[in-house]
Formats: structure tokens, sequence, C-alpha cells
């Protein structure tokens, strides 16, 4: 199903990119070659502007700037400020970079622990069916010695009133000669 257009060209829906054309997670495939290139581009042009704007305002400003921070005055030049806010931007950067890694680390272990449960849990589950097998077999094999039993003991009872008959009849042949 084709969706929204981005860059010019028509995005599937799913499961490459969802309706604003942005890359579904888990699909390293997302981006077609033309927004690589176009990211590419513009990326670059970012970086140009930046280091325009640097140039200026390193070279452009010979005034002074005052900043009141906590009830002091601090002076400064434009320069100075653009280089104290450029350690600002790159330290954020790096900041943000940390909390990242940090995060895929804990994402890591909470999948792997997540895993490790599962696991746990389906060798608890077939442990427990291979229990339940084994007092299924136990119960039926006891059933079978106790009707084994039973029935040996019918037996024994058939052959003793067998016997007892026969003695009985010996007695009255017996009796009658």
């Amino acid at each position: 199903m084709l969706g929204v257009t981005w860059l010019g060209r028509l995005v599937p829906d799913t499961p490459i990119a969802d309706r604003l054309g942005r890359p579904v997670r888990g699909n390293k495939q997302a981006y077609s070659y033309i927004e690589e290139k176009t990211m590419l581009i513009l990326g670059v042009l970012l970086l140009l502007a930046v280091v325009a704007l640097g140039v200026a305002a390193i070279g452009g400003g010979s005034g002074t700037i005052n900043f009141d921070v906590l009830n002091n005055t601090i002076e400064s030049t434009g320069a100075q400020a653009f280089l104290v806010g450029a350690a600002a931007g790159v330290a954020a950067v790096v900041g943000l970079w940390l909390i990242r890694g940090g995060s895929r680390g804990a994402y890591s272990r909470r999948r792997e622990l997540r895993q490790l449960r599962r696991s746990q849990r389906d060798q608890r589950a077939a442990e427990e069916r291979a229990e339940r097998e084994r007092e299924q077999t136990d119960r039926e094999q006891t059933d079978r010695e106790q009707t084994d039993r039973e029935q040996t003991d019918r037996e024994q009872t058939d052959r003793v009133q067998t016997d007892r008959e026969q003695t009985d009849r010996e007695k009255a042949a017996h009796e009658e000669v």
C-alpha cells in the first residue's frame, strides 16, 4: 500500500516506513539512495552555514557584550561569546551521545534479561511437564501393579475355592462309600 510522498516519491506505509515516511525501527534499509544523498547534501550545507557563522562571529564584532549571571556582570567580546556557545554546544552533543550509548546498553541488558527469564520459564515449564509425565507414568504403573495384584488375589481365591470344592466333593464321595 503506497501512501505519503517523501522527497518526490511514494513511500510504502508499512513495513518500511510509517505514514510520515520515516523509517520504521528495526528496518536498516528504510532510506533509499536518493534520501541518503539528500541528507548528505543537507548535512554539508548545514556545516558550511555553521562555519560561515563562526567565522563571522569570531572575526566580525569588536564590541563588548555584557552578561548578567547571578547578579554578576560578565563582559566579553562577540568572539568569546561565540566560542563559549560552541563549547556548550559540543558538550551538549557529547552528553546526548553518552546518554544514547548508556540507554542502548540498558536496553540491551533489559532485552537480555527478558530472554533469560523467558528461557528459564520455558525450562521450568518443560521440567514441570516432564515431572507430570513421570507422575502419570508412575500412577499408571501403580494402577497396573494394583490390577495385577487384584487379579492374582482373585485367581488365588478362585484356586482356594476350587480346592475347597474339590475337597468337599472328595469328602462327600468318601462318605458315600
